[in-house]
């Protein structure tokens, strides 16, 4: 039985860091502005993001290295990405990606992660409930 168990766990694990690294790629897949430049008539960004939205695709790059990983050995799903300029964006420049996605589906993921044993399983580890 606990055989069972671990393995709907694991699949309930893999759907959530799916999901989430899906509404991630959704949450930064607004592209910046450009337009031609009236001076140079090269091709200029004229509207990025601002400090506390989630940053502006310019080149897709970070978009295409968000991942999702399970660990079967911590029964753990990592989400992230291997892009240098990620951390940087997501600490320095009040641009959160990672950790605004996950607060924005906390509850469909405690609900997803706890849907074997008939109803929510609560807030995420390190989130205490809202009231």
């Amino acid at each position: 039985m606990l055989h069972n168990i671990n393995v709907g766990m694991e699949r309930r694990l893999k759907l959530v860091g799916q999901l989430l690294r899906d509404k991630v790629v959704i949450n930064i897949s607004i592209p910046v502005v450009k337009q031609k430049s009236s001076i140079t008539g090269r091709i200029i960004v004229t509207e990025r993001s601002k400090p506390g939205e989630f940053p502006r695709a310019d080149t897709t790059n970070l978009m295409k290295h968000i991942y999702s990983e399970y660990h079967e050995e911590t029964m753990s799903v990592h989400v992230g990405t291997n892009v240098d300029y990620g951390l940087w964006l997501e600490t320095l420049m009040n641009r959160g990606f990672l950790r605004r996605s996950l607060l924005e589906m906390e509850h469909e993921l405690g609900v997803t992660l706890g849907s074997a044993g008939g109803g929510d399983a609560g807030p995420l580890p390190g989130q205490g409930r809202r009231h």
